[in-house]
């Protein structure tokens, strides 16, 4: 989607214009429209709006593209264990198959006592595990070798069965693990991390604006000033105290954790984002606190809705996509017996719903 057509009054998306990169364009006209772009592109086409409606679309608050937020992830520390121990940790702490495909992962999340008490956000901690690269299953992972045909490759591939050999028993349990149980890999590791996700304070000044540069088709690009707080930071350092009681208890090992958690400083690359892009065009009962109303419409344009986790007012800890399917099942309810009214069906000129992304 290249350009917005409104109403005069801005109160109406009339229609939408799309173009190829070998410069053919086209037109859509539709009853209503839904922006299903994302935080980052659904934001983007959005604030384009300003490039072809006086004002943009929308209130005129500026809320669009603010409070930007995604899930920090990273490492806050290590579990030292003896040699047993990452073996029984695996079959409590991994992600586990059910069917179909279908996956779980089992960690620890805090009690709603702790945050309560302590003022902390929403956060989740897994361990993940660095596999011992001389363990049989390591190297049966290795084969085929990734090197080019050669003496390389044959060394690399004959060195691998060699070690192999030394550790059948991983080989053997392994397949029988994932093949039969549907369950993960468990193998000796070098190391065991302890690693968090986390909810974001929002923060109107974390946010995505439009640069100058533009792209392909002439639209300007998106310019990204994520901001992680010292909420997070502390909300980490705190869920980073708790858990050494637990491993202690439970036999699991000593947790050591990292330096970062403890620093007073700005949050660096210890943090990194998800992918999750959060709150941009956010929920809100006035239009002074955000872009969308409770039916993901946006306020003051009647006919254009947003679904996409852009919506969210805030974002918690986990993934973002039940909820995503949530609010886009129960939009399209709604905009099914929005447009099942008489009124509507009697003046039908256009399809019914255009989906812009």
């Amino acid at each position: 989607m290249t350009k917005w057509h409104a109403s005069p009054d801005g109160g109406q998306v009339e229609a939408v214009t799309i173009s190829t990169f070998d410069g053919r364009q086209r037109v859509v006209r539709a009853l209503t429209f839904v922006l299903c772009g994302g935080g980052l592109e659904g934001t983007r086409l959005f604030l384009s709006s300003a490039d072809d409606v006086p004002g943009g679309l929308g209130s005129g608050y500026g809320m669009a593209g603010r409070f930007f937020m995604q899930h920090p992830r990273g490492r806050i520390g290590r579990l030292e264990a003896d040699a047993r121990t990452p073996l029984a940790l695996q079959d409590r702490h991994a992600i586990f198959g059910v069917r179909d495909g279908l996956q779980y992962e089992t960690g620890f999340a805090l009690t709603e006592r702790a945050q309560r008490e302590g003022g902390l956000l929403n956060a989740s901690v897994i361990l993940t595990y660095d596999a011992d690269p001389d363990s049989g299953w390591a190297a049966f992972k290795s084969l085929p070798s990734t090197e080019p045909e050669g003496p390389e490759r044959t060394y690399g591939r004959a060195g691998a069965l060699m070690r192999k050999a030394k550790d059948p028993g991983s080989i053997a349990s392994n397949l029988w693990r994932k093949g039969r149980q549907k369950r993960h890999a468990a193998c000796p590791v070098s190391g065991i991390n302890l690693l968090i996700d986390l909810e974001q304070t929002p923060d109107p000044d974390s946010r995505i604006t439009l640069s100058s540069d533009r792209d392909r088709l002439g639209m300007r690009k998106a310019r990204v000033d994520w901001r992680i707080g010292n909420d997070e930071r502390r909300t980490a350092a705190q869920f980073g105290h708790f858990l050494p009681d637990h491993f202690t208890r439970t036999g699991g090992g000593k947790v050591e954790l990292d330096e970062w958690v403890h620093d007073s400083g700005p949050v660096g690359d210890e943090l990194t984002g998800t992918h999750h892009h959060i709150a941009t065009l956010r929920m809100s009962q006035s239009p002074r606190d955000g872009v969308v109303d409770g039916h993901c419409r946006v306020h003051g344009v009647d006919n254009l809705c947003v679904s996409s986790c852009a919506i969210f007012a805030t974002g918690g800890h986990a993934n973002p996509t039940l909820t995503i399917v949530a609010l886009a099942s129960r939009l399209a309810d709604h905009i099914r017996h929005r447009l099942n009214r008489p009124q509507l069906c009697a003046t039908r000129t256009a399809p019914e719903v255009a989906v812009v992304s």
